[in-house]
């Protein structure tokens, strides 16, 4: 269960600035939204609602365990209607909700000014 990110360049730290550090401490708290930072920096590409929920789901789960339907469907209506939206108020991520793609507005978050 790796949540490697890799550190995001001096140059985008503007972008992130006006976060203020108790809201970016509350939005990193949450293991989902984490969860989500890493995967979309690994892809590199924007990335399907859909295959961001099941790689959530899956990362919750049990090694053996396989993720139901009844609850990919819980995680993709979490992050559809709370963690990427915060994400995206944030500045860390670009949610397209009408199509369902995110991407990262930055490139890491190791380095942020917390």
């Amino acid at each position: 269960m790796s949540n490697h990110i890799p550190p995001l360049p001096p140059d985008s730290l503007a972008e992130t600035s006006h976060v203020s550090r108790d809201d970016l401490f509350e939005a990193l708290a949450n293991s989902r939204r984490r969860t989500v930072l890493s995967k979309i920096a690994d892809s590199g590409t924007p990335v399907e609602l859909r295959t961001l929920a099941r790689a959530v789901a899956r990362e919750e789960a049990e090694p053996d365990d396989e993720v139901s339907e009844e609850t990919f469907e819980s995680v993709s209506l979490t992050l559809y209607h709370t963690h990427l939206p915060k994400l995206a108020h944030l500045g860390l991520i670009e949610f397209d909700a009408r199509r369902r793609v995110v991407e990262s507005a930055i490139d890491g978050i190791e380095s942020l000014p917390v």
